[in-house]
């Protein structure tokens, strides 16, 4: 339970408020994420000629494609590094 008498000027009760935020954002981008690989996968299951193009548009939608030619295992050792 909050405190009633905390003020929105004190500083630990902006930084909670940022922190909900982007406890909410990354909750949401992590859904968004999660409904394009289960297309992905429901498509591929179907039969569909090009079922990666749920993944490819959300991370080109994000500027997050890799660069042509990369290496996959490059491509996920750098994303586990950046998650770390």
């Amino acid at each position: 339970m909050e405190n009633p008498t905390a003020c929105a000027s004190d500083p630990l009760v902006r930084e909670l408020a940022r922190l909900r935020m982007s406890l909410a954002f990354a909750r949401h981008q992590y859904a968004e994420l999660l409904a394009v690989a289960r297309a992905a996968v429901a498509a591929g299951a179907r039969g569909d000629p090009n079922p990666l193009f749920w993944i490819s548009d959300e991370l080109a939608a994000h500027g997050q494609l890799p660069v042509p030619g990369a290496v996959p295992q490059q491509v996920a050792a750098a994303g586990r590094y950046e998650a770390a």
